[in-house]
């Protein structure tokens, strides 16, 4: 096998555990009560509909992950997780804010699981199947200290534009999209 660019892999999924987290959580509901008067009846509908949506797809979108291969579901779900921001910026109501969270975990359920096994794959071939744990935990180290400076900062932009902690939430699951287009 051909084992050229795998060591890359390592080091983007670093930046990919960062980028993957929805920086704009904490402003969700506020901009859907705020802006689309989404009422908390409804925030519950989405919040219901949501966990049925994930476990309804995690079987299936497993199944595909291992029939297409990790790579394609990796972009497929990048792509459905950036695109999923969307709906909060042109559709800031119930049916956005349900749009957007369907779409957002039905992302979550193609790569859920995908990430682990593309990067065990990596390192099996690369002859470092025992760093597995190591390189993981580094990862979701990188990733959770990512978190806390997007989601200390990115929320404050609300304040400038109510739009614009969904845009860079959006740029931020893109540019996870465009690292998962650049594995090997």
């Amino acid at each position: 096998m051909n084992t050229s660019g795998l060591e890359g892999n390592i080091v983007k999924y670093n930046l990919f555990r960062i980028f993957t987290k929805r920086v704009f959580l904490p402003l969700i509901t506020i901009h859907l009560v705020q802006i689309g008067g989404v009422s908390l009846s409804q925030l519950g509908i989405i919040a219901s509909v949501v966990a049925l949506t994930q476990i309804i797809l995690e079987i299936p979108t497993g199944y595909i992950s291992d029939k297409w291969g990790h790579k394609k579901a990796l972009v497929l779900s990048s792509l459905i997780t950036s695109v999923s921001v969307l709906p909060y910026i042109f559709m800031p109501n119930f049916y956005g804010g349900l749009l957007a969270a369907v779409m957002f975990f039905a992302g979550v359920s193609f790569g859920s699981g995908t990430i682990q096994a593309f990067i065990h794959n990596t390192l099996v071939a690369l002859g470092r199947g025992g760093e597995y744990t190591r390189v993981m935990g580094k990862a979701q180290s990188y990733g959770l200290l990512g978190n806390i400076v997007l989601i200390a900062l990115v929320p404050l932009t609300y304040s400038i534009d109510k739009n614009l902690p969904f845009i860079l939430g959006f740029i931020c699951l893109f540019a996870s999209f465009l690292l998962a287009l650049s594995f090997k």
